[in-house]
């Protein structure tokens, strides 16, 4: 696709070599370039003829009319190259920087758009004698034409086919140097939108290469029709839409399968539900009915069919679910109440989805999930849930009996009593509450029990000290301590145990706080 570059030149030639007239002359050409209105889904155009080839790492791949790309806006885009002044279909894009240093990767060879620009004219400046002559100005060159492009580049990360389009994968391991196999499953072909006349089919049969020219559809449910052998019918479109209020089955001839781009190995017969679409694609090479862009969906909400996964005519579990696109419309990928199809992933490594070989995917809207009160309780132990409903906002889990005296008991020892908690909803409380107790490994200070009198392990008196003077945090002999008005004046029996100094006493002379430890 191209388009004008406007540019100053300061004269503008009147012969048509460059300016503004060659700019104008790209016009009509841009204009009748644009294929927004023909397609509907991006991909590639014409892939089986991109031509491949590798020397080591570097791979060598001709992209000649009429491959091209459709952008995700409808823009046909053929390949140029990526120098600007330059046309060129070959590309020698390199896989040596995704080598693993161990292990192996899934490598991808992908097609993003890009843009050069084309038509070069000269811009000679004015002439000597003008207004506007600048001794010191320099003739330059200008280009005529923007022109969009394809760059191909060597990434880890598999191309999403929208904005950027996968043109082949390799498996790349540690220490690899040449590159020896690859696979093109991974393309994507554009879908083109098609205005057909509608072409009812009364009763079931085969189609024929002139059904192609038409949208077909079912004149009652439950009517099965057969493709024609891929092998003649090769480049042909069938656009199928199922208006009737059952399902349709569509059927490959002989040997012959249904599958996409990206897996080519599909299914000998596949159903289409009530207001379902496809549009299928002849791939003669390969064998293979391609469903075009991957693009497959059923309608959605007021359809009573509950369609659902069908492979070769019966219901399948564990199988792939292609992405679903077509007219920038995306239908959610949902489950039916009687769980007729799961996901599952396939082995680490392979990049793919599993089960994709036998069946397509007819999306489906499952009933919302309903709200309903806690009925697990919040404990010390993980509870793995299998409900489908909902916790309401204002609802709450209980709490187990013993969980919080488990989780806070834990901590050491054990208080035996019930304490009133602020902080839980209806008055709740918190029994055996523990905490860590003496013991002979702790540090001087930390209590065993609480105390139940005076003189007793975690109590404090103010006493003077027979032993002569004492600094703070030393330990002394309860038998060395009389109780003291802390003015000198010393009353009643020492005490037992062993205690710690919490302040300073000098020669016995004065009196301070004491710590009972043991």
């Amino acid at each position: 696709m191209q388009s004008p570059v406007f540019q100053d030149p300061q004269f503008l030639d009147a012969s048509g070599v460059g300016g503004l007239n060659t700019a104008f002359g790209t016009v009509s050409g841009a204009i009748a370039a644009l294929g927004s209105g023909v397609w509907a889904a991006a991909g590639l155009v014409s892939p089986e003829a991109m031509t491949t080839s590798f020397s080591g790492l570097v791979a060598t791949i001709g992209l000649p009319a009429p491959w091209g790309v459709v952008t995700s806006g409808g823009a046909l885009v053929r390949a140029h190259g990526t120098q600007t002044g330059q046309d060129t279909q070959s590309y020698t894009p390199t896989f040596s920087g995704l080598v693993p240093a161990t292990g192996s990767i899934t490598a991808y060879l992908a097609a993003t758009i890009t843009s050069i620009q084309q038509n070069p004219f000269p811009i000679p400046g004015p002439p000597a004698g003008d207004p506007s002559y600048n001794p010191n100005y320099v003739p330059t060159e200008g280009y005529a034409t923007n022109l969009l492009s394809v760059a191909l580049t060597a990434v880890s990360g598999q191309p999403n086919n929208v904005t950027s389009f996968e043109l082949l994968r390799t498996t790349l391991t540690a220490g690899q140097v040449t590159i020896s196999s690859w696979s093109t499953v991974g393309q994507q072909r554009a879908t083109p939108r098609d205005a057909l006349a509608p072409l009812v089919l009364m009763s079931g049969g085969n189609l024929t290469q002139a059904d192609a020219q038409f949208m077909l559809m079912p004149g009652s449910a439950g009517l099965t029709h057969t493709l024609p052998p891929v092998s003649g019918a090769g480049g042909l479109n069938y656009h199928l839409f199922n208006a009737s209020s059952g399902t349709w089955t569509i059927a490959a001839a002989g040997s012959d399968l249904i599958g996409t781009p990206a897996v080519p190995a599909g299914a000998a017969s596949f159903v289409i539900p009530s207001s379902g679409s496809a549009t299928l694609w002849g791939n003669a090479a390969s064998g293979t009915w391609e469903v075009a862009g991957s693009q497959m969906f059923a309608a959605l909400g007021g359809n009573s069919a509950n369609p659902f996964l069908v492979a070769n005519s019966t219901p399948a579990t564990q199988q792939a679910i292609p992405r679903i696109q077509g007219d920038s419309m995306y239908a959610p990928i949902l489950g039916n109440p009687a769980n007729q199809f799961s996901m599952s992933t396939a082995a680490v490594g392979t990049n793919t989805t599993q089960g994709a070989t036998t069946a397509f995917v007819l999306a489906n809207q499952s009933p919302g999930a309903s709200g309903a009160n806690p009925t697990a309780s919040v404990g010390n132990a993980v509870v793995d849930g299998s409900a489908t409903t909902f916790m309401r906002s204002d609802a709450a889990p209980a709490l187990a009996a013993g969980a919080a005296s488990a989780n806070v008991g834990g901590l050491g020892g054990v208080l035996t009593g019930t304490l009133p908690n602020p902080g839980m909803a209806g008055g709740a409380a918190v029994a055996n509450i523990g905490y860590t107790p003496y013991n002979s490994s702790n540090p001087a200070g930390y209590i065993s029990s609480v105390p139940s009198s005076p003189g007793g392990v975690g109590t404090y008196a103010i006493c003077i000290c027979s032993t002569g003077s004492h600094s703070f945090g030393s330990t002394v002999a309860g038998s060395t301590l009389t109780p003291s008005d802390g003015a000198g004046n010393a009353s009643g029996s020492t005490f037992a145990g062993t205690w710690t100094c919490m302040g300073y006493v000098y020669s016995g002379a004065s009196a301070t706080l004491f710590l009972r430890i043991a």
